[in-house]
């Protein structure tokens, strides 16, 4: 393993392991790690889609807008 996943996972563990009940392995490290960017990439891909829709909206003319 190199040793920036080396890392992430022993932040992960440094982080996470206080508040759970029991033993966190590498291997649930290495999962709250992935979950945790994928939850960061959803919110992004939110912001970036709803900045683009606030955009579209202000270049139409208001009288082009439907009712």
């Amino acid at each position: 393993m190199d040793e920036a996943k080396t890392n992430l996972i022993g932040n992960t563990l440094g982080i996470w392991q206080p508040r759970v009940n029991g033993v966190l392995s590498e291997e649930e490290a290495r999962k709250i790690a992935e979950n945790t960017v994928g939850f960061f990439t959803v919110l992004l891909e939110w912001e970036a889609r709803d900045q683009e829709s606030q955009r579209t909206e202000k270049a139409v003319p208001y009288y082009a807008k439907s009712a």
